[in-house]
């Protein structure tokens, strides 16, 4: 009989663990695609802006400049920097001001 209890409260933990998890999961899906859509309708404009919470690779598809040059402009190499981070996280991490390493690559690509 106790073993049958014992495993009936293990099953039982074993299901809370997994439903927990599935929730977790489910919110991190959901903030990420809100995320996600926001972007996308954000890129839909006619001409969108260079902003903090694109990566350096986005911003070389999104306006066709190499990202040689990108690179170049923020004074860093692929080396040396991940070209799937935010701009502000790039700017974070040099410590550099933000919203002037916007207007620099704006000025580069001609907006």
């Amino acid at each position: 009989m106790k073993k049958k209890i014992r495993n009936i409260i293990i099953s039982l933990v074993i299901f809370l663990v997994l439903l927990a998890l599935m929730i977790s999961f489910y919110q991190r899906a959901h903030i990420h695609y809100s995320s996600w859509k926001e972007h996308h309708e954000y890129l839909k404009q006619q001409n969108p802006q260079i902003q903090p919470w694109m990566t350096i690779s986005m911003i070389s598809k999104i306006y066709d400049i190499n990202q040689t040059e990108t690179f170049q402009i923020l004074n860093t190499t692929r080396k040396q920097t991940n070209p799937h981070i935010t701009l502000e996280l790039f700017c974070s991490q040099k410590k550099i001001d933000c919203n002037s390493t916007v207007k620099e690559l704006q000025k580069a690509i001609g907006q």
